[in-house]
């Protein structure tokens, strides 16, 4: 009788100890799941943001520029001026859709590192979890990885944010110089 209460009690504790282990495991997978979706959601914001304001800055350009083509092009001297003034605006948006793709190319490769360093440390989160030996040890590795995860969540989030107000920057700087020149020309030729 007391081998078999033995036996029972021996595979309860160990049927605790599989369930706990399943329970450490879920959350651990729980963890990288959710430090993996804070980096994309970040990536994925900053990318929208660039190719949004873009497109915006592109819209924008075209609509003042086809409007001042139909208001005359009394501003410029002759049909050189007005292919050169043309080809200029080509040129600028050919150099803004190039900063653009270098830009998204960075994002990408950001991305890329984030999944790479994300991976690693997941990694090394589970090694440490595999050297726990106490439901504490458990613990305060669950809280060190934790905060790990958020705090670097936060850091890349910021990156990937600056890196996308910078690229919006630079991708509307060749149309806002186009569209500095085209307004200067028409209201010349508005003026006479």
């Amino acid at each position: 009788m007391t081998t078999t209460n033995e036996a029972k009690t021996t595979r309860a504790n160990g049927t605790n100890k599989a369930a706990k282990s399943q329970k450490t495991f879920q959350d651990i997978n729980d963890m990288m799941g959710e430090g993996t979706e804070a980096v994309e959601k970040a990536y994925k914001a900053g990318t929208e943001f660039a190719t949004e304001n873009y497109e915006k800055m592109i819209a924008m350009a075209q609509e003042n520029v086809e409007s001042a083509m139909k208001a005359g092009t009394t501003g410029f001297k002759d049909n050189d001026e007005l292919t050169s003034f043309n080809k200029d605006n080509v040129d600028a948006l050919v150099k803004s859709g190039t900063v653009l793709s270098q830009g998204l190319q960075a994002f990408s490769k950001s991305f890329a590192d984030l999944t790479r360093l994300s991976m690693e440390q997941n990694m090394n989160a589970v090694q440490a979890f595999w050297g726990c030996k106490t439901i504490a040890d458990v613990s305060e590795i669950n809280s060190q990885i934790v905060k790990k995860n958020y705090d670097q969540a936060i850091k890349e989030s910021r990156k990937l944010s600056d890196m996308s107000v910078k690229l919006t920057e630079e991708v509307a700087t060749p149309l806002a110089e186009r569209y500095t020149v085209a307004v200067e020309k028409f209201s010349k030729g508005f003026a006479a």
